[in-house]
């Protein structure tokens, strides 16, 4: 009798057990699902050639440094677990800087950019323009900045970007139509700012703690949604489209 008591307590202490052995596959499954949904959507996300046949309307042009592409960010609010970020409740299985960009400016135009080379799959967010090998970047760049109604340029020092950078602060008119924005990672720091500065001798002295800078058509500048920092740039990414208005 008294070894059935003990045997009943011992299975009442242990009911627990598959309860939590199926929340853990659960959750696991949850996290591979999300990154098979995540993987759909960048394989059904249409190249940047076929959105531009569609739409009509002149695109909004990123430029970044590549090494950005699909770094993640907090969105407003959310804490650091994939399960409650933004892009959870969207399907999604975390939340780039550049889709923060895209939700801001897509209702006014097709979002795009040069591809890296040699990528297999485009990342999600703005649609990619992959140029062949016997093609020259540097002139595709140009074309899209020649008919772009905006130009979005995530700040950096790579050889690319920084040309990229220069051919935009040495035309007044590509100026006037660009918002540069320091990356997250270096928002608090002087990096982005004094790196740009020092590569092309147009550039003003900005606040190191700016987020995003803009120019009118008279060379004249103005920092705008600062003091940035790593944690509320997906905050800040969010009232840009107000400066495109």
């Amino acid at each position: 009798m008294g070894l059935g008591v003990l045997g009943l307590s011992l299975v009442s202490q242990l009911d627990w057990i598959p309860s939590i052995l199926i929340s853990t596959v659960c959750f696991a499954s949850m996290g591979v699902g999300a990154k098979i949904r995540k993987r759909g959507m960048r394989l059904e996300q249409l190249p940047a050639r076929e959105v531009l046949a569609r739409d009509k309307r002149p695109p909004i042009v990123l430029i970044r440094p590549f090494r950005i592409d699909d770094k993640e960010i907090t969105a407003p609010g959310a804490k650091k677990h994939v399960m409650f970020t933004h892009e959870w409740y969207r399907g999604q299985a975390g939340f780039s800087m550049e889709q923060a960009i895209v939700d801001e400016f897509e209702a006014y135009g097709p979002v795009v950019a040069v591809g890296r080379p040699h990528e297999r799959i485009q990342p999600l967010g703005a649609s990619r323009l992959y140029v062949g090998t016997s093609e020259g970047w540097e002139a595709a760049v140009l074309a899209l900045f020649r008919d772009a109604q905006r130009i979005i340029a995530i700040v950096g020092s790579g050889p690319g970007i920084r040309w990229e950078l220069e051919q935009v602060i040495a035309s007044p008119e590509l100026r006037s139509r660009a918002i540069f924005i320091a990356p997250p990672l270096e928002a608090s720091s002087a990096q982005p700012w004094a790196r740009l500065q020092k590569a092309c001798a147009q550039w003003p002295s900005v606040p190191d703690d700016t987020f995003a800078v803009i120019f009118d058509r008279d060379g004249n500048w103005k920092t705008i949604l600062g003091p940035a920092s790593a944690s509320n740039w997906a905050q800040h990414a969010r009232g840009l489209a107000h400066y495109h208005r």
